[in-house]
């Protein structure tokens, strides 16, 4: 059996990664291949669990406490649902992976980058996405969208939304700079039917390569 593919979105605060993770679905999904939509952390009830700590109550932990958390998640999460489905030959598409701590915990609260790839090699299966798209805004654009969207949602996952905009510059610089997987960039500040153009012109495209 063909080994499935595993494609990530990433991005910082209000980029529009739900409307984008559901039109790359609705993509790989016309191509006749199976796919399975998750995010991080959670998509395991042990990573959601763990979930509910660090976007509500994250703050209270040092950054390399809340990275070991990360990786917590993460190990069910890949362990329990990306890997098997990866080997059933699904396609998995994920909102966040390991950039996000990259970004987060790495270039915006100053954990090594190589404490973060080290304790990712020990526990994520040496898997990494086939993909990252990466949804690229201005953090003073995107951090108003996303205040916007959580008040109209009355959510209570809004902790990084308060933190200094020296601090989602860090961590777009981050993601603009990452190189540990295939990448992709678009720029998510452009008119909403541009953008989905673009990634599903993104999607198509790597479909068509690993068909």
């Amino acid at each position: 059996m063909t080994k499935g593919k595993f494609i990530v979105f990433e991005g910082g605060e209000g980029s529009g990664k739900t409307s984008a993770i559901n039109i790359a679905v609705e993509a790989i999904k016309a191509s006749g291949k199976d796919v399975v939509k998750t995010r991080e952390p959670g998509g395991t009830s042990g990573a959601e669990a763990i979930r509910s700590i660090l976007i509500v109550d994250g703050a209270e932990y040092d950054p390399r406490t809340n990275v070991m958390l990360f990786a917590a998640a993460r190990r069910d999460h890949v362990t329990k649902l990306i890997k098997p489905a990866l080997e059933r030959g699904d396609w998995v598409v994920s909102d966040r992976y390991v950039l996000s701590t990259l970004a987060y915990q790495g270039a915006g609260e100053g954990v090594p980058v190589d404490y973060i790839k080290n304790l990712h090699d020990l526990t994520a299966e040496g898997i990494l996405p086939d993909l990252t798209i990466i949804l690229d805004i201005d953090p003073v654009i995107g951090i108003e969208r996303s205040n916007k969207r959580l008040a109209e949602q009355k959510s209570n996952e809004n902790r990084f939304e308060g933190y200094e905009l020296d601090f989602h510059r860090r961590l777009r610089q981050q993601n603009i700079d990452y190189d540990w997987s295939d990448k992709t960039i678009i720029d998510a500040s452009h008119p909403i039917d541009d953008v989905q153009q673009e990634i599903r012109r993104a999607i198509e495209i790597f479909i068509a390569k690993h068909s």
